[in-house]
């Protein structure tokens, strides 16, 4: 559980210096809108509602950018909280997890490694015992003996010098008390049963919800890189047109608006998908592989 709260919250600096530098993008690309909407204006191109609207756009901007720094440093805040130390650099990028194995090999490794079905099924094992213990009382108590004589002088001719034997005792009735600890004992052994039973399933369902959100998060990048590049195209051409005369200062901000909101996305997608990972890897009780997965991954997602 620290393990995937380390990767949530060490990830979760990642992405926010990452959309950080989205945003000083967005506003210097603004920036330099707005100084060309005022030049053409001047130059009686288009309308002074044209630039007022690049002003507006270029503002807003620049309130997203302090939004951005804030979130740097909450994430960098609780990521130092989680390690007990000073503030932390990351150096580990955003990555897309590679292709990882099928579900059925996940749930199988939950079934083995999960820290909670072991701990389900110790307390089964120790209800068992308790059962056996219970119905033991049942048995007789069988004991051996033996003795010796230390001063024989003082023995008759029909006293023994030493004696050995085997013994039984058993209860023949204590009040129903025996009946009554084995039926709590075996009541206990089927509450535990029950237990685990239910942790089984509950486990089988979030390795299934981990798996099926990373498997999410990897198609979301995948799909979002596509996006990213029509959206870079769009951008071009707006700005092409605004330059010629043929496109307005609003679909020009709107081509930069969804350009940054899709780069955006695709950061968002990566840390999910990095997050799910090590979220399934802790459900399965095999934490330890995430670095493996995370060297077999791509380039770093850039912003």
């Amino acid at each position: 559980d620290l393990t995937a709260e380390l990767v949530r919250r060490y990830y979760g600096l990642r992405l926010a210096a990452r959309v950080h530098l989205v945003r000083q993008q967005v506003l210097q690309d603004l920036d330099e809108h707005e100084r060309q909407a005022a030049r053409m204006r001047q130059e009686g191109l288009i309308a002074r509602a044209e630039e007022l609207h690049a002003a507006v756009a270029r503002a807003e901007a620049e309130r997203a950018l302090a939004a951005a720094e804030a979130d740097v440093a909450i994430a960098r805040t609780a990521l130092a909280d989680l390690l007990g130390g000073g503030p932390v650099q990351p150096t580990s990028p955003l990555f897309v997890p590679a292709p990882v194995e099928s579900l059925e090999v996940f749930a199988a490794a939950a079934r083995e490694h999960s820290p909670l079905l072991g701990q389900v099924a110790a307390q089964r094992r120790q209800a068992q015992q308790g059962l056996r213990a219970e119905q033991g009382q049942w048995l007789p108590e069988v004991y051996l003996f033996g003795q010796r004589e230390l001063v024989p002088e003082d023995l008759t001719i029909l006293d023994p010098k030493w004696a050995v034997g085997v013994g039984a005792r058993l209860a023949l009735f204590d009040g129903f008390a025996r009946e009554n600890r084995v039926r709590a004992a075996r009541a206990q052994e089927q509450r535990v049963a029950h237990l685990e039973q239910s942790a089984r399933d509950g486990v089988n369902t979030l390795v299934e919800k981990r798996w099926q959100e990373l498997r999410k998060a990897r198609e979301q990048s995948v799909s979002l890189y596509t996006a990213r590049e029509l959206a870079e195209e769009y951008l071009r051409v707006r700005r092409r047109a605004f330059q010629e005369g043929l496109a307005t200062s609003l679909e020009v901000v709107d081509a930069e608006l969804a350009l940054a909101r899709v780069r955006v996305e695709q950061l968002a997608a990566a840390q999910a998908g990095d997050v799910a990972l090590a979220e399934l890897l802790s459900a399965c009780g095999q934490s330890d592989r995430f670095e493996s997965y995370r060297s077999r991954a791509g380039e770093e997602v850039e912003p």
